[in-house]
């Protein structure tokens, strides 16, 4: 029955309280296959781990974890990980490293960017912001070509034309169940593309070209045509025999695609390539770095220290399915990080004010306005949606930072016992818990900041 798998969802996580609308979007995944299926699950797991009720299920929501989610897994890319980037995406995430009280980036610091993506855009961006320093953007599968069709629709190919992804140029509903309802045409369409464009991009494949034809336009080494001159690409990934040292790694949404074991890999051969006092900063964050959470470890005497964990507002009463990202069950991170919003959201004195000012936002932009039987709404449709979406949550992030929520959320959470502040980029940051013994849950750290804890706010 279509509407079995929403129906247990409702059930077991909402207690039965789910719109019609959100029940219709989530019971569309009951022909989607397993993994589609298990991400929804953990999301509306994860919501009712940070105590997000029913009401504040948004229709865009339900609609994205329908429509996008099951096209961008792994599953629907014969396992692969896609290396979708944006521009911008990490921008915030770049002036935490040029402000961070734990390690600044320098004249001549070495930056490892680990899963750089293609076209590697956030990479050439960060080697952009810091001249000073050498960067090194490494991906195990680099791409070679990128197609872009008349009506903004792309593709990204590698040296040997095997697709890697491609997505629509709108994100309507329409146009992404027009590209994908055959996607073997669909490559069929892109890689004619690209076959009649080939003759006129350089013969050297080592040098960034673009060439056009029929309104397509192909572009050879898109991340070299901007690259500056203290940047390179490697062809790696973890586990590589990369004998480097760097000042900083970052490695952004890539270590949740795996499981418990592999990150845990993973992590130790991270943290080998770090230099004495060099940071780590891994996590998950969406177009502009919304809902962002990530970790910062340093090297310190030798071992590796924790330094924070770190969140964006839009964390607290998420709209986008990035808020949820994680596609396995055992991950300590989500579930500390789950913690801290279920602490905020618990806490009358902030969840009261919080919701207000949020609903009255989101009435204000048009978006997931609340209707008048209290539960969030959809957003509206037609062309270009999901970017207003994205302009429209940027401003209400905007709006609540200079209004001081996040300073009222770490002084919340440092009334329940975490040693908590706002870094340098306005995200709201704890002192991540120190593990106990294999096995047993971790607790928060306790004690009231002082002074150091002060330095760390916004610059």
């Amino acid at each position: 029955m279509t509407e079995g798998f929403a129906a247990r969802l409702n059930a077991e996580y909402f207690g039965g309280r789910l719109t019609p609308a959100i029940l219709r979007h989530l019971g569309s995944l009951e022909r989607a296959g397993r993994e589609p299926q298990a991400f929804a699950a953990r999301m509306c797991r994860q919501m009712r781990d940070r105590a997000i009720p029913a009401e504040d299920f948004s229709g865009f929501l339900a609609w994205s974890a329908a429509t996008f989610v099951p096209r961008l897994l792994p599953a629907a890319w014969n396992g692969a990980i896609l290396p979708i980037t944006t521009p911008g995406r990490h921008r915030q995430l770049d002036e935490y490293l040029a402000h961070n009280p734990w390690h600044p980036v320098g004249v001549g610091d070495r930056i490892l960017d680990l899963g750089c993506g293609f076209p590697p855009v956030t990479t050439v961006e960060l080697a952009s912001r810091f001249p000073e320093a050498s960067v090194t953007g490494v991906d195990p599968t680099p791409g070679r070509y990128l197609v872009r069709l008349p009506n903004g629709d792309q593709a990204c190919f590698t040296a040997r034309l095997r697709v890697l992804y491609f997505q629509p140029g709108s994100n309507s509903p329409k146009r992404w169940h027009a590209m994908y309802a055959d996607p073997p045409a669909t490559r069929g369409r892109f890689l004619a593309s690209l076959r009649a464009v080939l003759p006129a991009l350089p013969r050297d494949p080592g040098v960034a070209g673009r060439a056009t034809r029929g309104g397509a336009v192909a572009i050879q080494n898109p991340g070299l045509e901007d690259a500056p001159g203290n940047l390179v690409f490697r062809q790696a990934g973890i586990g590589s025999r990369i004998s480097d040292r760097y000042d900083v790694i970052r490695v952004m949404n890539v270590l949740p695609y795996f499981d418990r074991v592999v990150r845990d890999e993973a992590r130790r051969w991270l943290h080998a390539r770090l230099a004495e006092g060099g940071l780590l900063i891994a996590g998950v964050d969406g177009p502009e770095t919304r809902h962002a959470r990530y970790l910062v470890e340093q090297r310190e005497g030798g071992r590796v220290v924790a330094r924070e964990l770190a969140f964006s507002l839009d964390q607290i009463r998420p709209l986008e399915v990035t808020a949820f990202f994680a596609l396995h069950d055992d991950d300590p991170d989500i579930r500390t990080f789950s913690e801290l919003i279920k602490t905020l959201r618990n806490d009358r004195s902030f969840q009261r004010p919080f919701d207000l000012r949020m609903d009255a936002l989101q009435a204000r932009e048009g978006f997931c306005a609340r209707g008048t039987n209290g539960y969030l709404g959809g957003s509206p449709g037609g062309r270009g949606a999901t970017r207003r979406l994205a302009d429209a949550s940027a401003r209400i992030d905007r709006t609540l930072a200079r209004e001081g929520f996040a300073e009222l959320a770490a002084r919340v959470l440092r009334r329940h016992g975490y040693v908590a502040w706002v870094n340098c980029v306005g995200h709201v940051a704890v002192e991540p818990p120190r593990p106990t013994r294999p096995g047993r849950p971790r607790s928060p750290a306790r004690g009231r900041p002082g002074r150091e804890m002060e330095s760390r706010r916004r610059i």
